[in-house]
C-alpha cells in the first residue's frame, strides 16, 4: 500500500514539475528582446524584401535599356558599313534587314522606359526601410524587462496566428513609458486593424475573381472597421494612463508623444516605406524591363547574324 501511495505521489510531483518547467519556458520567452524585435519588424522585413527586389529590378532594367540602345547603334553602324559595299549582294540584303531592325528599335522610346523605371527611387526606399528596422531595434533595447515581457505577451496571440501587424517605430512612441494596460490596448489596436484588413483583402480577391462588385462594398466596410477598431483601442491608451503602475512622468508625456507620433507619420521615411510596399505589387516596372530586354535581344541577334554572314 505504501509503495502505491509513493508511486502516486511521485507521479503527481513529476507531472507538476513538468507543468512547472513548461510554464517557466513559456514565461521566459516573453523576456526575449530578439523575439520582440522580430515580431515588431515582421512588416518591415516584408517591405525590405520588396525594396531590395525593386532596387535590383531597377538596376537590371537600366542595364537592359543601355544594352538595347547600344545594340541599336551597333546595328545601324553595321547596316551602313554593309550598304557601302555594293559588290556583295548578300551583304546588301543583310544591310536592308539590319536597317529595318534599327528603324524599329526606337532609342528615344527606350530612354523613356529607363526614365520611368528610375522614378521608383528604389535606393531611397531601401534606405528608409533599413532605417525603420534599426529604429525599431533601438526602441526595444530601451525598454525595461517588464515592458518587454508585457509587449511580448500582448503580441503572442498575433504571433501564434501568423498575423503580421503594421507597427512602425513612430507608433512605438506611444508606449515608450506605458504600463501593461496601455501596452495591451496598443497591441489590440494593431491586431484588430490587421484582422479586418485581411478580411478586406479577401473580399477584394473575391470581387476580382467573380466580377461581383458587392464584395468590394463589403471589403470597404472591413477597411472602415479596421480604422474604427484601431482608433478605439488607441484611444484607451490615454484612458489607462491613470493606472497605478503608470509613473507621473508617463502621464505628463502622453500629449507630447501623441504630437510626436503625428509629426513622425508625415516624415519621408514613412512615405518611403508605404511606397516600397506598393512598388512590390506594381507590374509596370517588370513590363518595362521585359521590353528593354526584348529590344536588346532582337538587336543583338541581328548584329550576330551580320557577323556570321560577313565571316
Amino acid at each position: 500500500m505504501m509503495k502505491k501511495i509513493t508511486f502516486v505521489l511521485l507521479a503527481v510531483f513529476g507531472l507538476s514539475f513538468v507543468a512547472y518547467a513548461a510554464e517557466v519556458i513559456a514565461t521566459q520567452k516573453f523576456y526575449d528582446r530578439e523575439r520582440l524585435i522580430e515580431t515588431l519588424q515582421a512588416d518591415d522585413q516584408e517591405a525590405l524584401a520588396a525594396a531590395q527586389e525593386l532596387s535590383q529590378a531597377i538596376d537590371e532594367a537600366n542595364q537592359a535599356v543601355s544594352d538595347a540602345i547600344q545594340a541599336d547603334m551597333d546595328a545601324e553602324a553595321a547596316s551602313q558599313a554593309a550598304a557601302a559595299d555594293t559588290t556583295d549582294a548578300a551583304l546588301a540584303a543583310t544591310a536592308e534587314e539590319l536597317q529595318k531592325i534599327a528603324d524599329e528599335t526606337d532609342a528615344d522610346a527606350l530612354q523613356l522606359v529607363a526614365d520611368e523605371i528610375n522614378t521608383a527611387e528604389g535606393a531611397a526606399e531601401l534606405a528608409a526601410i533599413e532605417s525603420e528596422i534599426n529604429d525599431t531595434a533601438l526602441f526595444v533595447e530601451s525598454l525595461t524587462e517588464d515592458q518587454v515581457f508585457a509587449l511580448n505577451r500582448a503580441l503572442n496571440n498575433a504571433v501564434n496566428s501568423g498575423l503580421v501587424l503594421d507597427i512602425d517605430s513612430e507608433d512605438l512612441v506611444l508606449i515608450a513609458d506605458a504600463n501593461k494596460l496601455q501596452i495591451n490596448a496598443f497591441t489590440q489596436a494593431f491586431e484588430q486593424e490587421a484582422r479586418f484588413l485581411l478580411k478586406a483583402d479577401k473580399f477584394a480577391t473575391k470581387a476580382e475573381e467573380s466580377g461581383n462588385e458587392k464584395f468590394l462594398t463589403i471589403g470597404d466596410r472591413m477597411t472602415t472597421k479596421a480604422d474604427v477598431q484601431k482608433a478605439k483601442f488607441l484611444g484607451k491608451i490615454d484612458r489607462f494612463a491613470d493606472s497605478p503602475s503608470t509613473t507621473a512622468s508617463s502621464v505628463a508625456k502622453q500629449e507630447a508623444k501623441a504630437s510626436a507620433k503625428a509629426a513622425a507619420k508625415d516624415t519621408s521615411k514613412g512615405v518611403a516605406k508605404a511606397a516600397a510596399k506598393q512598388a512590390a505589387k506594381a507590374t509596370a516596372k517588370d513590363t518595362a524591363k521585359g521590353i528593354a530586354k526584348a529590344e536588346a535581344k532582337r538587336s543583338a541577334k541581328a548584329a550576330a547574324k551580320l557577323a556570321a554572314k560577313s565571316g
